[in-house]
């Protein structure tokens, strides 16, 4: 089976699944030159603008924390996502395409790290009623009245 999800889910499909062998490759383009490997650091439990100072006194310092390299290294080796530190070996070779593109390029940052959480949210499910009928036009509407008002109501 195929499933679309991100190096994040690796750990937890693994914890239900210890025998699977899984394998995973970038989501392709025409090319492989010209297939963009989406990329993110998920710190969204870790900081907010909406923080007061000893939370992001706290948030900076877990970052700090998590971002030594031996720190890093124990948590992709439990957690099985490749790390963004480029001291840090990825040792699942699954995702040896995966690793191999972010040593290439091009790369682009996840929308959740530039886009209202809102507005990603919307946006899953009208993808998921997408899927769901497969109505190409009711899904660029949709996607075009979520990110429309999501901006106008973000202030954007």
């Amino acid at each position: 089976p195929i499933c679309i999800t991100g190096s994040y889910a690796r750990g937890t499909i693994l914890l239900a699944n210890p025998n699977l062998k899984m394998g995973v490759f970038p989501i392709p383009n025409d090319t492989v030159e010209t297939t963009t490997l989406l990329t993110g650091i998920d710190a969204a439990l870790c900081v907010s603008a909406a923080a007061t100072a000893p939370q992001k006194e706290a948030a900076l310092a877990f970052l700090e924390f998590i971002s030594r390299t031996e720190n890093a290294q124990t948590f992709c080796d439990a957690d099985g996502a490749p790390s963004c530190l480029t001291e840090v070996v990825y040792k699942d070779e699954g995702l040896a395409p995966v690793t191999a593109k972010m040593q290439s390029g091009p790369l682009w940052d996840w929308m959740g790290s530039f886009i209202p959480t809102t507005i990603v949210n919307e946006m899953y499910s009208v993808t998921q009623q997408y899927l769901l009928d497969k109505n190409t036009g009711g899904y660029l509407s949709g996607l075009q009245t979520v990110i429309v008002t999501g901006a106008e109501q973000a202030g954007l």
